[in-house]
């Protein structure tokens, strides 16, 4: 059996007195499937090379990071460092419109290069790192492929060459008649997927059998946007998906339906869609006996009401000359932040009439009641904890004054420091007790993880943090994701989901903001691509 070797690339230009020779690299003649991605050199721009009878694998930024291997390289030492790293993402096919022809000339490069810590003279190489296209590739020997990088390793004349590597494989959805036009969009609920057509149709198809799709709605016709251009968005409450779209401009209608477990389809009030509403929007919770409807206007015009069920009066939670929103700098408003526990509605806002700055109150729905709690408060999280000094669970609400992270809890009406030294919050979520914050200023961002909320006397107990390089952030559940980066692949994350004090996924796609999680999957849709990738998080924890 001839020795095989896979060669990695990243975006690397070798002049030519970075080379020694000219050489001539043919396309493998054995298949190569990498990470369970069968490999398709015809069109490929970084086609799969063979040299001195080895397989060369170019090292693209997502080439490598698919198999779990990141890349930087160092201008002003001209050192290419590849390092092992738990790391992932979608696969890639790089395709254009030429054709690979069967022979290809290639440089030998001379730059310095590390591997794992490890300085490579890659003059002294029997199978040399070349480039091709301006890319680099790498050898894939037994030395490199099973030694350093720890992938599983095999060929034969049925399979070709096979290679596994350690990191999560993220999954690529084929769904029959997948839309695309649009950034697909997909939901799950772990039996069934739900998307949308090519014919603005939404169907459903099993997980163990995704070619097997059945139509189960319809959506209203669009009049705004020829042939019916709806951009339909799933969304999950509790247990249940709903899809929702919009018809027409601001005079258009918006729909929010539900999707049962039988694949029939229902309106509904609940959950939180957009509303034309003085140039800003309308969000709807629908809640154990009463409805919240939330508006974000233009200055001065946003509001938070409610009804309770059975009624049709709305009722105003902020009293008078109190303006849901709250002042940061000068005049400016900013959207308040809204959350609701129980009966209880929290809120920030600040009067009008006084110029004060933000305040956090608390709405009683059952007894009608608005009690403010703590001043100068703008973001908050709540959520229900446990409360040492009552031994019951209670609302506890978590907010930054001053350089320090507070936590109020309103069974003891007590509140203490969590934190001595904390960045400004900008939001968070707790989850089966974990509460995790996203805090952040012009510098740098901290994510902040708490342990014990709700699980008894080391409620609050904080236990890890880490500094991320960031400037946006998205959470759903107990998900924290952050995504950034770098055309140039410089920074090797765009997008995290933290567990507890770790990541338990890290990938190298930047992926849009209309994801889908639920019950551990995770579906979205690169920001530079329009594929579906899927990833189990519940499989990740062991990575």
């Amino acid at each position: 059996m001839k020795k095989l070797a896979v060669l990695f690339s990243i975006f690397i230009l070798c002049t030519a007195s970075n080379a020694y020779a000219k050489e001539i690299a043919s396309i493998p003649s054995c298949s190569v499937t990498l990470n369970g991605q069968s490999v398709d050199n015809t069109y490929r721009q970084f086609p799969l090379l063979q040299y001195k009878d080895i397989v060369y694998f170019p090292m693209t930024y997502y080439d490598c990071r698919f198999l779990g291997v990141a890349t930087k390289w160092n201008e002003q030492t001209s050192t290419l460092y590849i390092n092992t790293e738990n790391i992932s993402g979608a696969y890639r096919k790089y395709n254009w419109q030429w054709k690979n022809g069967k022979s290809n000339k290639i440089d030998i490069c001379k730059f310095n290069i590390v591997v794992n810590s490890k300085v490579i003279d890659n003059s002294k190489e029997e199978y040399p790192l070349i480039t091709f296209r301006d890319v680099t590739y790498f050898p894939l020997t037994w030395r490199f492929a099973v030694d350093e990088f720890g992938w599983e390793y095999s060929y034969d004349d049925k399979n070709g060459l096979v290679i596994t590597a350690d990191n999560y494989i993220c999954k690529t959805l084929e769904l029959p008649d997948l839309r695309t036009q649009i950034s697909p969009d997909c939901a799950t609920d772990g039996k069934y997927y739900y998307y949308t057509g090519n014919d603005k149709k939404v169907y459903r198809t099993p997980v163990d059998n995704p070619l097997a799709n059945e139509l189960i709605y319809t959506t209203a016709h669009n009049h705004y946007f020829e042939g019916g251009n709806n951009n339909i968005e799933f969304s999950v409450q509790g247990d249940d998906i709903y899809l929702s779209y919009r018809t027409g401009a601001s005079m258009g209608t918006n729909y929010r339906v539900k999707i049962n477990p039988d694949g029939t389809t229902e309106d509904s009030k609940d959950g939180s869609y957009h509303e034309s509403f003085l140039g800003g929007n309308e969000y709807v919770y629908d809640c154990d006996g009463f409805t919240v409807r939330v508006y974000r206007g233009g200055y001065g015009n946003s509001r938070v009401i409610y009804h309770k069920d059975g009624s049709e009066n709305a009722v105003e939670v902020l009293s008078d000359g109190i303006v849901f929103a709250e002042i940061r700098s000068g005049d400016f408003e900013y959207y308040g932040n809204v959350e609701i526990l129980g009966n209880n509605i929290y809120l920030t806002g600040y009067n009008k009439t006084n110029n004060e700055n933000s305040r956090l109150y608390r709405y009683d729905v059952q007894n009608e009641a608005l009690t403010p709690l703590i001043e100068n408060v703008a973001e908050f999280v709540a959520f229900t904890g446990w409360d040492n000094d009552t031994k019951r669970n209670s609302d506890m609400i978590v907010y930054y004054q001053d350089g320090k992270m507070y936590r109020y809890s309103s069974a003891s009406d007590k509140t203490i420091v969590i934190n001595e030294n904390s960045l400004p919050l900008v939001r968070g979520v707790c989850y089966n007790g974990t509460l995790y914050l996203h805090t952040k200023n012009e510098e740098k961002t901290v994510v902040e993880i708490y342990l014990g909320y709700g699980i008894g006397s080391n409620a609050g107990q904080h236990i890890f943090e880490t500094t991320l390089p960031t400037d946006s952030y998205i959470e759903d559940g107990m998900l924290i994701t952050e995504s950034y980066g770098d055309a140039d692949g410089e920074k090797d994350i765009r997008t995290c989901v933290f567990n507890r004090p770790a990541y338990f996924f890290r990938s190298s796609d930047n992926m849009q903001s209309d994801f889908f999680i639920h019950n551990g999957k995770l579906i979205y849709t690169p920001t530079d691509d329009t594929t579906l990738i899927e990833v189990d998080l519940n499989q990740t924890f062991s990575n």
